[in-house]
Protein backbone atom coordinates (compact mmCIF):
# COMPACT_ATOMS: atom_id res chain seq x y z
CA UNK A 1 0.00 0.00 0.00
CA UNK A 2 1.18 3.24 -0.84
CA UNK A 3 1.17 5.12 2.39
CA UNK A 4 1.45 8.67 0.44
CA UNK A 5 -1.95 8.17 -1.29
CA UNK A 6 -3.43 8.38 2.29
CA UNK A 7 -4.92 12.07 2.31
CA UNK A 8 -5.93 11.82 5.87
CA UNK A 9 -2.68 13.41 8.47
CA UNK A 10 -4.65 11.65 11.49
CA UNK A 11 -5.22 7.74 9.05
CA UNK A 12 -1.30 8.00 7.84
CA UNK A 13 -0.33 8.23 11.59
CA UNK A 14 -2.35 5.44 12.34
CA UNK A 15 -0.74 3.57 9.14
CA UNK A 16 2.36 4.70 10.54
CA UNK A 17 1.93 3.32 14.49
CA UNK A 18 0.51 -0.36 12.59
CA UNK A 19 3.39 -0.36 10.50
CA UNK A 20 6.12 0.30 13.62
CA UNK A 21 4.06 -3.12 15.79
CA UNK A 22 4.41 -5.26 12.27
CA UNK A 23 7.58 -7.40 13.03
CA UNK A 24 9.65 -9.86 11.48
CA UNK A 25 7.02 -9.85 8.80
CA UNK A 26 4.15 -11.37 10.95
CA UNK A 27 1.53 -8.81 11.56
CA UNK A 28 0.30 -6.96 14.83
CA UNK A 29 -2.04 -8.39 17.54
CA UNK A 30 -4.86 -6.59 19.11
CA UNK A 31 -2.47 -6.58 22.42
CA UNK A 32 -0.34 -4.85 20.63
CA UNK A 33 -2.21 -1.65 19.68
CA UNK A 34 -2.27 0.20 23.14
CA UNK A 35 -4.80 3.21 23.13
CA UNK A 36 -2.38 4.65 25.13
CA UNK A 37 0.12 5.29 22.93
CA UNK A 38 -2.48 6.83 20.27
CA UNK A 39 -5.09 8.99 22.17
CA UNK A 40 -5.47 11.75 19.56
CA UNK A 41 -6.48 9.17 17.08
CA UNK A 42 -9.07 7.32 19.35
CA UNK A 43 -11.94 9.57 18.18
CA UNK A 44 -11.41 8.06 14.75
CA UNK A 45 -10.72 4.45 15.13
CA UNK A 46 -13.26 1.75 14.94
CA UNK A 47 -12.39 -2.23 15.48
CA UNK A 48 -14.14 -5.07 13.80
CA UNK A 49 -14.25 -8.55 14.59
CA UNK A 50 -13.39 -11.14 12.49
CA UNK A 51 -15.48 -14.06 12.66
CA UNK A 52 -15.22 -17.15 10.66
CA UNK A 53 -17.85 -20.15 9.27
CA UNK A 54 -18.89 -18.00 8.08
CA UNK A 55 -17.31 -15.11 7.40
CA UNK A 56 -18.64 -11.98 9.08
CA UNK A 57 -17.71 -9.16 10.10
CA UNK A 58 -18.56 -7.17 13.94
CA UNK A 59 -18.24 -3.75 14.81
CA UNK A 60 -16.29 -4.44 18.22
CA UNK A 61 -15.65 -0.75 18.72
CA UNK A 62 -16.29 2.94 16.97
CA UNK A 63 -14.75 5.78 18.29
CA UNK A 64 -16.77 8.94 19.38
CA UNK A 65 -15.99 10.70 16.38
CA UNK A 66 -16.78 8.49 14.09
CA UNK A 67 -20.83 8.06 15.67
CA UNK A 68 -21.29 11.67 15.61
CA UNK A 69 -20.55 11.60 12.30
CA UNK A 70 -22.55 8.60 11.53
CA UNK A 71 -25.57 9.69 14.18
CA UNK A 72 -25.46 6.16 15.82
CA UNK A 73 -23.14 3.88 17.72
CA UNK A 74 -23.04 0.69 15.96
CA UNK A 75 -21.54 -1.21 17.97
CA UNK A 76 -22.09 -4.98 18.11
CA UNK A 77 -23.97 -4.99 14.53
CA UNK A 78 -22.63 -6.95 11.84
CA UNK A 79 -21.72 -5.48 7.99
CA UNK A 80 -24.66 -7.44 6.55
CA UNK A 81 -26.74 -6.14 8.79
CA UNK A 82 -29.72 -5.00 6.51
CA UNK A 83 -29.73 -1.43 8.01
CA UNK A 84 -26.58 -1.09 5.65
CA UNK A 85 -28.36 -2.45 2.32
CA UNK A 86 -26.47 -3.09 -0.86
CA UNK A 87 -23.37 -1.01 0.97
CA UNK A 88 -23.28 -3.68 3.46
CA UNK A 89 -22.29 -6.28 1.31
CA UNK A 90 -19.43 -3.95 -0.60
CA UNK A 91 -18.12 -3.16 2.98
CA UNK A 92 -18.17 -6.96 3.85
CA UNK A 93 -16.30 -7.54 0.51
CA UNK A 94 -13.42 -5.02 1.03
CA UNK A 95 -13.31 -6.46 4.59
CA UNK A 96 -12.99 -9.64 3.46
CA UNK A 97 -10.67 -8.39 1.12
CA UNK A 98 -7.90 -7.61 3.86
CA UNK A 99 -9.02 -10.52 5.93
CA UNK A 100 -7.98 -12.96 3.38
CA UNK A 101 -4.41 -11.49 1.97
CA UNK A 102 -3.46 -9.77 5.01
CA UNK A 103 -2.41 -6.40 2.98
CA UNK A 104 -4.07 -3.02 4.44
CA UNK A 105 -6.99 -1.42 2.67
CA UNK A 106 -7.02 2.36 1.89
CA UNK A 107 -10.14 3.92 0.05
CA UNK A 108 -12.44 7.04 -0.08
CA UNK A 109 -15.69 5.94 0.71
CA UNK A 110 -19.20 8.11 0.40
CA UNK A 111 -21.19 8.23 3.65
CA UNK A 112 -25.03 9.12 3.72
CA UNK A 113 -24.89 11.23 6.98
CA UNK A 114 -28.49 11.67 9.23
CA UNK A 115 -29.08 14.95 7.57
CA UNK A 116 -29.39 13.62 4.23
CA UNK A 117 -26.14 15.47 2.94
CA UNK A 118 -23.34 13.34 1.03
CA UNK A 119 -19.73 12.87 1.96
CA UNK A 120 -16.57 11.58 1.05
CA UNK A 121 -14.48 10.45 4.48
CA UNK A 122 -11.39 8.25 4.59
CA UNK A 123 -11.28 4.39 5.52
CA UNK A 124 -8.10 3.14 6.73
CA UNK A 125 -8.34 -1.13 7.09
CA UNK A 126 -5.57 -2.98 9.03
CA UNK A 127 -5.06 -6.50 9.68
CA UNK A 128 -4.19 -7.77 13.10
CA UNK A 129 -3.83 -11.34 14.06
CA UNK A 130 -3.23 -12.73 17.34
CA UNK A 131 -0.95 -15.55 16.09
CA UNK A 132 0.80 -13.22 13.49
CA UNK A 133 -0.98 -14.52 10.40
CA UNK A 134 -4.70 -15.44 11.06
CA UNK A 135 -6.50 -12.17 10.66
CA UNK A 136 -9.41 -11.96 13.57
CA UNK A 137 -9.32 -8.45 13.97
CA UNK A 138 -9.68 -5.45 11.78
CA UNK A 139 -8.16 -1.90 12.91
CA UNK A 140 -9.45 0.84 10.55
CA UNK A 141 -9.77 4.87 10.71
CA UNK A 142 -11.99 6.93 9.24
CA UNK A 143 -11.66 11.02 8.65
CA UNK A 144 -14.40 12.92 6.74
CA UNK A 145 -12.70 14.55 3.78
CA UNK A 146 -13.10 18.26 3.37
CA UNK A 147 -16.07 19.69 2.32
CA UNK A 148 -15.53 19.93 -1.53
CA UNK A 149 -15.81 16.13 -1.66
CA UNK A 150 -19.79 16.46 -0.93
CA UNK A 151 -21.80 14.38 -3.57
CA UNK A 152 -25.64 14.67 -4.46
CA UNK A 153 -27.88 12.23 -3.34
CA UNK A 154 -28.07 10.68 -7.34
CA UNK A 155 -24.42 10.26 -7.57
CA UNK A 156 -24.93 8.47 -4.03
CA UNK A 157 -27.35 6.04 -5.55
CA UNK A 158 -25.50 5.29 -8.68
CA UNK A 159 -22.59 4.39 -6.95
CA UNK A 160 -23.70 3.04 -3.97
CA UNK A 161 -27.62 1.94 -4.27
CA UNK A 162 -30.21 3.73 -1.79
CA UNK A 163 -28.50 5.09 1.23
CA UNK A 164 -29.23 3.05 5.12
CA UNK A 165 -32.17 3.87 5.96
CA UNK A 166 -33.76 4.47 3.18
Amino acid sequence: MDRDAIHSKRLRQLYDYWRSKVAGGRLPSRAAISPAEIPQLLPYIFMVDVERNPLRFRFRLIGTQICQWAGRDVTGMYTDDPIYGTRGSQVTHQYAEVAATGRPLYSEQPAARPERDYVFYDRLVLPLAQDGRTIDILLCGADMLPSTGELRAGQFRQMWGDPPGQ
